[in-house]
């Protein structure tokens, strides 16, 4: 990832980081990264989940990375990588955010709702 963000910031492109909960990653693309595509082409943007793989198989290369000069960033299983023009990486970053707390949320509610139904039927 270190690799795209550094040729994306040499073709004049702004790169920024998010974190979202690996476990809410899939939920927020969407079925074949559907929701996620679509972001894409409303921000005109590019948005770059990590591997579910990442740290599983070899060596975890980039643990630590740079993000431009003295911004020592962490590169986690729940970093997301979007590029793009300044403002469509912003509004990007918005909607990841606010999807990713919407998902969380519905989640929550029916874990709850489905852990109240286990206490009904005791």
């Amino acid at each position: 990832m270190t690799l795209i963000s550094h040729l994306t910031t040499q073709g004049g492109l702004h790169t920024e980081v998010c974190e979202i909960d690996q476990k809410l990653q899939a939920i927020v693309a969407g079925r074949k990264r559907h929701v996620l595509q679509s972001i894409q082409e409303e921000t005109a943007t590019n948005i770059y989940l990590p591997s579910p793989l990442q740290g599983l198989i070899g060596l975890d290369v980039a643990s630590s990375v740079t993000m431009g000069p003295g911004t020592p960033l962490r590169q986690s299983k729940s970093t997301v990588w979007i590029s793009g023009e300044f403002f469509g990486v912003q509004r990007a970053r918005d909607m990841l955010l606010q999807l990713s707390l919407n998902k969380a949320c519905c989640c929550h509610m029916i874990l709850t709702q489905f852990a109240d139904a286990i206490d009904l039927s005791e």
